[in-house]
């Protein structure tokens, strides 16, 4: 008797328990490939992310660089007029342009280590403009695009005593004055205000 109940209990699975470890099986499958979604979904988020931050990481870069390495030395436009060696706030998609030291260039080309720059806000986008000569300057600048998502951007600038001005130069007249610091705030898509403090050097 009991070697018959011993080869009965053998006789495989009962059709419940098929179905209750199908059941299990495809909950854990469907848990599997939800965690698997939500992992690679994560994954995409953090790596736009990433993306984001090295572009304003990269913007912010160029902007330090060229206002610390701005001075004094005023440019002569493409219509033979006088322009000031420092210029900001004063047109509505011209940010600020400046001449600034220490541009490296290849060897092969007969140019100074000076170079002209601005800045320009465009649909949203913060453009960096580059200029190969100083004076009577022909044709349209290099343009590169620096950061997407810019709602607004303010610029305003330290003078001399202190004050911080909405435009420079602030007398019109002045081709060679420097502001001792610009101030930058930006309202960012994501992000929110941003705001930046870049020196002046030469002007310190």
């Amino acid at each position: 008797m009991f070697k018959r109940n011993r080869l009965a209990s053998q006789q495989g699975f009962t059709l419940i328990e098929v179905m209750v470890a199908a059941a299990i099986s495809a909950f854990i499958l469907v848990a599997s490939y939800s965690v698997l979604t939500q992992s690679y979904r994560g994954q995409q988020i953090l790596e736009v992310q990433l993306e984001d931050i090295r572009q304003l990481q990269s913007a912010f870069a160029y902007v330090q660089l060229d206002i610390e390495q701005a001075i004094s030395r005023p440019i002569v436009d493409e219509f033979g007029q006088m322009q000031p060696a420092f210029t900001g706030g004063l047109k509505a998609d011209q940010l600020v342009e400046l001449t600034r030291s220490g541009w490296r260039h290849s060897d092969l080309l007969p140019l100074s280590n000076l170079q002209r720059v601005g800045y320009l806000l465009e649909d949203e986008k913060l453009y960096r403009q580059t200029w190969y000569a100083l004076d009577g300057r022909e044709g349209e600048p290099r343009k590169r695009p620096l950061l997407d998502g810019v709602k607004e951007l303010e610029l305003e600038f330290l003078d001399s005593s202190s004050q911080w001005q909405k435009q420079w130069p602030v007398n019109q007249g002045d081709l060679n004055s420097l502001p001792r610091a610009v101030k930058l705030v930006m309202e960012l898509e994501g992000y929110g205000e941003i705001t930046r403090f870049f020196r002046v050097e030469s002007a310190q």
